[in-house]
């Protein structure tokens, strides 16, 4: 069931890139996944990053308001 899924997903994903294709011309596409090819580190420093904040956020907002989670 969930490979149907994921190749249902899949299958989404490349029509979505065809009418892409379609829409646009080689250029403005190459010039696209160049630009994502150079912000690559970018993307996985704030991915990677991400999680510590939220974590910490939610650790002192859990610890300051016990009353507020007393009630779930």
């Amino acid at each position: 069931m969930f490979r149907a899924i994921l190749l249902l997903l899949l299958l989404l994903l490349l029509l979505l890139l065809l009418l892409l294709l379609l829409l646009l011309d080689v250029s403005t596409i190459l010039h696209v996944l160049l630009l994502l090819h150079n912000l690559r580190p970018y993307y996985i420093a704030v991915f990677t990053l991400l999680p510590v904040p939220t974590l910490a956020f939610t650790a002192t907002s859990v610890y300051q308001c016990p009353y507020l989670y007393s009630q779930y």
